[in-house]
């Protein structure tokens, strides 16, 4: 290779990694962590929940949710790494009415045909 090869493959290289050098300066950047912001929740993945509505207190990790026929009530199931449990939550009011611990809630919810009892995966009905 010829020394003028060289010299344009060496101008190359420095004009590549002063692009790579300061197009990924970060001092400009605040850094921020997960966790609860004024109007946000900003996860780990750098996405950020704003929810709309009003919040209900309910059980951990909500998974599931059932509305029932006459749209009175809604059921979910909490599934989090803490105590899993049935709740049951008065729309109309807007407040959790009843919780209901269970062993797993991990596949859903769903109620019999007339609506009469509600089942869940674990062959349990409450």
């Amino acid at each position: 290779m010829k020394i003028e090869n060289y010299k344009k493959f060496n101008i190359i290289s420095l004009i590549f990694i002063g692009f790579m050098f300061f197009g990924c300066s970060t001092t400009n950047r605040e850094i921020m962590l997960p966790g609860k912001y004024p109007n946000y929740t900003l996860l780990p993945n750098g996405w950020k929940l704003t929810p709309e509505g009003t919040h209900i207190k309910i059980g951990e990790l909500p998974l599931n949710l059932i509305v029932t026929k006459d749209e009175k009530y809604a059921i979910t199931s909490n599934s989090g790494m803490g105590e899993n449990s049935i709740s049951v939550i008065d729309i109309a009011a807007e407040k959790e009415i009843q919780r209901e611990v269970v062993k797993k809630t991990w596949r859903g919810i769903v109620f019999n045909g007339d609506e009469s009892k509600l089942l869940y995966p674990e062959l349990m009905i409450i």
